[in-house]
């Protein structure tokens, strides 16, 4: 029960600080990226203070995040973002 209270409380709450203050100083756009982080840490904090076993689907589910969150960095940002994006941030 003690581990279930630490990583709904503790863990999800240092990273929404962590969230709270990339939003404040880079922005929403590239902090929401940080979200698809949420499981990864969820994961380790299980292997560490759980002792959850350290297995094959991990690993594949791990290296998915990254692979998926690779893909939306390079790939799709570059159709998203503005062509005069210098002129909307001199409005603001």
């Amino acid at each position: 029960m003690l581990s279930i209270l630490y990583l709904g409380l503790v863990a999800s709450g240092v990273a929404w600080l962590f969230y709270l203050y990339l939003v404040k100083n880079i922005g929403a756009n590239y902090s929401s990226y940080m979200v698809t982080l949420f499981p990864i840490v969820g994961c380790l904090s299980s292997i560490i203070f759980e002792n959850m076993p350290f297995n094959f689907n991990l690993i594949i589910g791990i290296a998915l995040n990254f692979i998926g969150l690779f893909i939306v960095i390079f790939f799709m940002r570059k159709k998203v973002e503005p062509e005069n994006k210098q002129e909307i941030l001199e409005q603001t």
